[in-house]
């Protein structure tokens, strides 16, 4: 669950630069944690790698 959160979080802080083609209301999910952090990665900076990595990491210790 704490991966739900911070993936919220990330694809909120991280809308304008990452995820500007998607939905502004997007409801982020627990299928959707991957997701966020490979967009993160693909489209975002410094910051947005840094919060790829922390999800990766939440969701390695969840599994």
């Amino acid at each position: 669950m704490v991966s739900v959160r911070e993936a919220r979080k990330a694809y909120r802080a991280h809308y304008l630069t990452c995820f500007w083609w998607a939905r502004a209301d997007l409801v982020v999910r627990t299928q959707d944690v991957a997701w966020v952090a490979d967009g993160l990665r693909k489209h975002g900076g410094r910051d947005a790698w840094r919060a790829a990595a922390r999800l990766e990491q939440l969701r390695s210790l969840s599994a």
